[in-house]
């Protein structure tokens, strides 16, 4: 039996961005090995970064990207920008005085509410982006929301899915960090979060992740 081929490239979702960020240890996406992509796509980093005047982690977030720029890709998706473009004329129009709202209403322009937690869709998108440019890679997605953690949901070709309590449950077992320790702080930020433990692995091809992070950064 061959050995599971290491993943190429990492996806993270804005659940794990935005726990990592509000318990301050964003830095752990860094452990993985310089020659993993990051590749963020547009909708999630929008998600993750949309109000940094009333979110923390939307501040770490965003200047976590900023600090990473050479290991860190912010990547566009059509989907992508058409949901970030809806959103931002609905932040617009919920800035505007009533007098402007009354004039766009009037006109027909008024902008619908835009649906919460779309970067799934962009993700797909990148992934398959991906599989068009560099259809040998093997994708890892980090995520927390049921759409790539229940199986079947999802599945995409050289797709490795992974939750956020393995990525950590998975580093700790390498000596990365402590799980305990760690895993308390993220649970104190976000004491809703997921915490199912998934690791698997794409439909088409056995892949692992460990191989890929440098235990001694």
């Amino acid at each position: 039996m061959s050995e599971n081929r290491p993943i190429d490239v990492v996806l993270p979702d804005s659940g794990p961005l935005i726990s990592l960020a509000a318990s301050g240890h964003l830095d752990l996406l860094l452990h993985f090995k310089p020659y993993v992509r990051i590749i963020v796509a547009d909708l999630v980093a929008f998600e993750a970064t949309r109000y940094p005047e009333r979110f923390e982690d939307a501040r770490q977030i965003e200047s976590f990207f900023g600090a990473n720029t050479e290991r860190i890709e912010i990547r566009e998706t059509v989907v992508g920008q058409v949901h970030i473009n809806g959103a931002k004329l609905w932040d617009a129009y919920q800035r505007a005085s009533p007098e402007d709202r009354a004039a766009m209403d009037r006109v027909g322009v008024t902008p619908r509410k835009p649906p919460r937690d779309q970067g799934e869709v962009a993700i797909l998108a990148v992934a398959r982006q991906i599989g068009r440019e560099r259809p040998d890679d093997i994708m890892l997605v980090l995520a927390e929301d049921q759409s790539f953690l229940s199986r079947g949901k999802f599945a995409e070709p050289h797709m490795h899915i992974l939750s956020t309590r393995a990525f950590i449950q998975g580093l700790a077992d390498l000596k990365v960090i402590e799980f305990e320790r760690v895993w308390s702080d993220i649970i104190a930020a976000r004491p809703r979060i997921n915490q199912e433990l998934v690791n698997r692995c794409a439909p088409d091809v056995e892949a692992e992740w460990e191989s890929v992070i440098d235990e001694g950064r």
